[in-house]
């Protein structure tokens, strides 16, 4: 796993996610995600760095479309 973990839901259980965000790049995804939720975007694109468990930085690039489920 990209992460270092075994599974997602080992990753999910163990860990806050934003916490696998390197901190100078947080507040672009709290941004995004805020924006994503109150529909402002349709779509996402942009790169941030992530921290893996083993403490390694890692380049990751994020990609979101709108859905809607169940309903």
């Amino acid at each position: 796993d990209v992460f270092g973990y075994d599974t997602p839901e080992s990753l999910t259980a163990e860990t806050d996610l934003l916490a696998l965000v390197h901190p100078a790049d947080r507040a672009t995804v709290v941004e995004n995600v805020r924006r994503r939720i109150e529909g402002g975007t349709g779509t996402a694109h942009y790169a941030i760095r992530c921290i893996r468990r083993d403490g390694r930085h890692i380049a990751v690039e994020v990609h979101g479309s709108a859905a809607t489920h169940d309903g």
